[in-house]
C-alpha cells in the first residue's frame, strides 16, 4: 500500500512553478519536523496529508492558514494506529522578511493547547534563501517544558523541481521535496531517524492561494 501511494503522489507531481508554503509533517510550515521562518500568505491555505511509519504508524491532517499578514495559524489531526487521536493548535509569526544578506525570522508554538499531555513546543527560527545556489538554511532554538535543543536544517536541489532535505530536530531526517511544475503542490518522502530507527514517512502540502 505505502509503495503503491509513493507511486502515485510522485507521478501526478511530475503531471502538476514551484510549490510554496508546504506544511511539515507536524503542521507548521517548514521541512520534515522543523519549521521554516516561512508563513503562509494572508488569506491563503495550506493543506497537507502525511503517513509516518513510526510507532505502528501515524497519519496526520494538516491545515494553515494566512489569518492576518505575517501570521499563520494551523490544526494538525493525529491518528496514531495504536493510540489516540489528538488535535494540535499551531500559531507562527514572522518578525522579519529575508533579504540578500539577512535571514527571515520568526517565532511560533506546537501544540499550544498540550494536547494528549505533550508539551506546547515554543521556537524561534531563521531562514536565509541562498539564491544563487537556490538552497535554504534553517536554524533555531526550540523549547518544550524544560527541555531545550537547537534545530537546523537545509534544503539543495538536486534535479529540477526536486530538492534534498536535511534537518536535524530530536534527530536526523533526510529525504526529497518533489515540487510540482504548474501547481502549489509538494511531495514530501523522509527517512526519520536516519543513524538508528530508520522510519519512512511520505507527505503531500497543497496551497490554495487567494
Amino acid at each position: 500500500m505505502f509503495r503503491t501511494l509513493t507511486l502515485a503522489l510522485v507521478t501526478l507531481t511530475f503531471l502538476a512553478g514551484v510549490a510554496s508554503a508546504a506544511p511539515s509533517f507536524d503542521g507548521p510550515t517548514g521541512l520534515f519536523t522543523i519549521p521554516t521562518a516561512e508563513v503562509v500568505g494572508t488569506g491563503d491555505f495550506s493543506f497537507g496529508v502525511n503517513y509516518r511509519d513510526i510507532n505502528d504508524g501515524i497519519a496526520a491532517g494538516v491545515i494553515n492558514y494566512g489569518a492576518v499578514n505575517r501570521l499563520e495559524a494551523g490544526i494538525a489531526f493525529f491518528d496514531p494506529e495504536n493510540g489516540d487521536n489528538s488535535t494540535w493548535v499551531n500559531a507562527k509569526y514572522l518578525l522579519l522578511g529575508a533579504s540578500p544578506v539577512t535571514p527571515a525570522v520568526a517565532l511560533g508554538v506546537k501544540n499550544l493547547t498540550s494536547a494528549r499531555d505533550v508539551n506546547a513546543e515554543f521556537y524561534a527560527v531563521a531562514t536565509q534563501p541562498i539564491s544563487l545556489a537556490k538552497t535554504t538554511l534553517t536554524a533555531g532554538l526550540a523549547l518544550s517544558g524544560s527541555d531545550s535543543r537547537l534545530i537546523a536544517g537545509a534544503t539543495v536541489p538536486v534535479f529540477p523541481r526536486i530538492q534534498a532535505v536535511v534537518e536535524q530536530n530530536e534527530n536526523i531526517n533526510l529525504g526529497l521535496r518533489f515540487q510540482a511544475s504548474l501547481i502549489p503542490l509538494n511531495i514530501d518522502l523522509a527517512v526519520f531517524d536516519l543513524l538508528n530507527d530508520k522510519d519512512l514517512g511520505l507527505s503531500a502540502g497543497y496551497t490554495l492561494r487567494f
